[in-house]
């Protein structure tokens, strides 16, 4: 396996695995082939990082066999833009998991971020059951819980039907 820059080449290749983990609509936000596409051309995508604060994004893809086994971002907001980074869509391929991709991934970030030379990075994910292996994985490499926030305070959709999630903020000092 190996860590390689998300490009034209296997952008459709990391959205279509971030939509088959995270079941995102073309209406969210957030939706990844959106975000991941315009991390490839900043400049021509100056409204939607504008629109969202976001002053940079990039992406990484780790490949094995020359499939995207997994993806990481990085990216910072306008606030706390010199101190911090945040993670932006991280996951590995179902297939994949309990093999240190993710891991893997982690630690290329928490790399990138010391050489960027920022204090903190700091992550956003819930308490869902389905993400208890990537907060063991969280905890275990000292990303600590700040906050926490009822999804319903952040998210009004009718597909949460459990409204006792919450979103926990997570930040690890370089």
């Amino acid at each position: 396996m190996k860590i390689i820059s998300l490009n034209k080449k296997n952008v459709d290749e990391a959205s279509s695995l971030l939509l088959d983990v995270f079941h995102s609509e073309k209406k969210d936000i957030d939706y990844p082939p959106k975000w991941l596409k315009a991390s490839l051309n900043p400049e021509k995508n100056k409204k939607l990082y504008a629109k969202f604060d976001v002053k940079y994004l990039r992406y990484w893809v780790a490949v094995s066999e020359k499939k995207v086994v997994g993806i990481v971002g990085l990216y910072t907001h306008a606030y706390g833009e010199k101190e911090s980074y945040w993670l932006g869509w991280y996951c590995v391929s179902p297939e994949f998991r309990g093999r240190g991709v993710g891991k893997a991934l982690l630690e290329f970030a928490i790399d990138k971020s010391r050489k960027a030379g920022k204090k903190w990075l700091r992550l956003y994910t819930s308490n869902d059951p389905g993400e208890k292996r990537a907060n063991q994985i969280y905890d275990k490499l000292g990303f600590a819980p700040i906050r926490d926030k009822k999804l319903n305070d952040i998210i009004k959709r009718g597909k949460f039907k459990d409204f006792s999630r919450k979103m926990v903020y997570r930040e690890m000092a370089l």
